[in-house]
């Protein structure tokens, strides 16, 4: 453009504004083409985490049609794992969580709860991996299992969330899979109670202070497999204490004390306390 203007005599004056012109066109299109690029991809990532999420809710709904979640999986780029787990953890630790996890991870953000699923953590070192990386958010990783059965998991991580924040999980973080026993127990805490008030009817009449030394000797009993003499070191008691409640607790229950399944019951009811 400047030869061609030479040529046809344009002034110097001329030529300078030309290339000012040219070089502000050139700018601006330069600072459009970055913003544009900027907002494209802005725009691409937020599609990509809305898809990402939406498929961790496809993930867990009973209803989702497998075809739904293969279309949702692959627009999203998450290639469906042969297991995967439900991780949750307290609202407040969801962003300290999602930085921890590896960016594989499907955020998960519900009212109720808060969390990811993970895909293979069953894998070479994947467990110890994750347990710490999770370390210190009080954490709940679900039992590992194939994507279709996820749905059936969400009870039991959400069971085990409320165990950890009572204080009857404390294994950090809680694998669900170490802990199916006392989820089993403490599923329906009215049910549990229910069985604790009717194994424990034959204390009723006793006075609260004493009944308080029967049931702590009963269940450290039951604990210790009817050993008096490690009832005796674990109770810090002389061991013909451990005989003579033991024989107040046989009086009051009669020969149920020593049938297996009013044992078993008294187990659940007192040992899981």
């Amino acid at each position: 453009m400047s030869r061609a203007a030479l040529r046809r005599g344009a002034p110097p004056e001329a030529i300078a504004l030309l290339a000012e012109a040219v070089f502000v066109f050139v700018e601006d299109l330069s600072s459009a083409s970055a913003r544009g690029y900027v907002e494209e991809q802005l725009a691409t990532a937020a599609e990509r985490e809305r898809l990402r999420a939406d498929l961790a809710e496809l993930l867990l709904s009973e209803r989702a049609d497998l075809a739904a979640v293969r279309a949702t999986a692959a627009a999203a780029g998450w290639p469906l794992p042969a297991t995967a787990a439900l991780v949750v953890v307290p609202a407040a630790r969801g962003h300290e969580l999602f930085a921890r996890l590896e960016p594989s991870a499907l955020p998960l953000r519900r009212a109720e709860m808060t969390g990811a699923i993970v895909a293979d953590p069953d894998g070479p070192a994947r467990r110890t991996r994750l347990a710490a990386a999770l370390a210190g958010l009080d954490a709940v990783v679900g039992s590992s299992v194939t994507t279709a059965a996820l749905p059936s998991t969400l009870r039991a991580t959400t069971v085990a969330a409320r165990l950890q924040q009572e204080g009857l999980l404390v294994a950090d973080p809680v694998f669900v899979d170490e802990h199916y026993d006392a989820l089993v127990v403490h599923d329906d805490p009215a049910l549990l109670e229910a069985l604790t008030a009717q194994v424990l009817a034959p204390l009723a009449a006793v006075p609260a202070g004493t009944r308080a030394r029967l049931e702590e000797t009963l269940t450290v009993w039951l604990s210790s497999m009817g050993d008096r003499q490690e009832v005796a070191q674990r109770l810090h008691v002389h061991p013909q204490t451990v005989r003579y409640r033991m024989g107040r607790l046989h009086a009051l229950y009669g020969e149920t004390l020593d049938d297996p399944r009013t044992r078993v019951r008294l187990m659940l009811a007192l040992c899981w306390r």
